[in-house]
């Protein structure tokens, strides 16, 4: 099991991560004090927790509504959905924080990407196009209706 009592408090006062639709304290990500890192437990029995960092900062109401208030109320797949986005804002800030950290390379712009060079014409394959439209039946459009009079 991975336990970082740092990656954990790093969540106080962090914006909610989760931002439930008509649950969330936070639904704009500006900082809330009831924010606390919300474990995800799938599969896991009462009393356990998941690894650490299978999880996401959450304000009081979207950690209660993860915890005990979502079945029923909306689907699984909406809950996952919500929950992914979670974590992959969490540990985002948690990187720009300093709390992870990985050896990154450094973003070059569009611009200066390296592009490969095109083939000559002559080495290219050639598409093969049909000039025609297949031959089938042909379908019977709708009339216009009537004008109405004014």
């Amino acid at each position: 099991m991975i336990r970082s009592a740092a990656y954990l408090r790093a969540a106080k006062g962090q914006p909610c991560q989760l931002r439930f639709v008509g649950v969330c304290l936070d639904p704009y990500g500006l900082g809330h004090e009831t924010t606390v890192f919300a474990h995800y437990r799938h599969g896991k029995g009462m009393g356990q927790k998941a690894h650490d960092f299978d999880g996401a900062d959450a304000c009081a109401n979207c950690h209660r509504f993860l915890d005990e208030g979502w079945v029923g109320k909306v689907s699984r797949a909406i809950v996952l959905d919500t929950m992914l986005r979670g974590i992959e804002r969490t540990l985002e800030a948690r990187f720009r924080a300093g709390v992870l950290s990985m050896p990154m390379d450094a973003e070059k712009p569009f611009r200066e990407r390296p592009t490969k060079p095109r083939k000559p014409k002559s080495d290219r394959a050639p598409i093969n196009s049909k000039s025609t439209w297949p031959a089938g039946r042909k379908l019977q459009s709708a009339p216009f209706p009537k004008r109405m009079p004014k």
